[in-house]
């Protein structure tokens, strides 16, 4: 089976989480050694856990991938284990618009009440379409928004 190309691909880390997650974990080994010197499993072991806990979170969050290759938009988190994926060929290219998304919206995986779904690594303006089955739009929030969209659209004029 031959590997599919790819057309577009960003990556952008979550600064805006990385660098208090760090920092927390980090914060928890000196409570951890005065729990080992004092004789305290039970701390010890708490401390262990929300370390674990936190670097778990982290890999699993840390950076946005968008990946464009022939049939397939891919968004990804972390390292991989939480991702979406959309056929090119369910994207409504008459749909695009670019659209500013305010700063309260934080950043992550989102879903509004209207079933809107929000990929975002950091404040800006996302590249806004909706898919040909659904009413919903789909919003990225990417720096390299036209090359996203001339990625996608170039996709489909070549398989068509």
């Amino acid at each position: 089976m031959m590997k599919e190309k790819t057309l577009f691909t960003e990556q952008k880390f979550l600064s805006i989480l990385v660098i208090p997650f760090i920092i927390s974990i980090v914060s928890t080994f000196p409570i951890l050694l005065v729990a080992l010197v004092a004789n305290n499993p039970q701390v010890a072991l708490i401390m262990l856990l929300v370390a674990f806990t936190l670097f778990a979170s982290l890999l699993l969050f840390y950076k946005l991938h968008i990946k464009v290759d022939e049939q397939v938009l891919e968004i990804s988190f972390g390292i991989g284990l939480i991702k979406k994926k959309f056929l090119l060929s369910d994207i409504d290219t008459s749909t695009f618009y670019d659209k500013k998304i305010p700063w309260y919206y934080g950043v992550g995986w989102r879903y509004d009440f209207k079933g809107n779904v929000l990929f975002s690594a950091d404040l800006g303006t996302a590249l806004t379409f909706r898919l040909k089955n659904s009413e919903n739009q789909i919003m990225i929030v990417t720096k390299n928004r036209e090359a996203l969209k001339d990625a996608i659209i170039d996709s489909l004029h070549n398989h068509l």
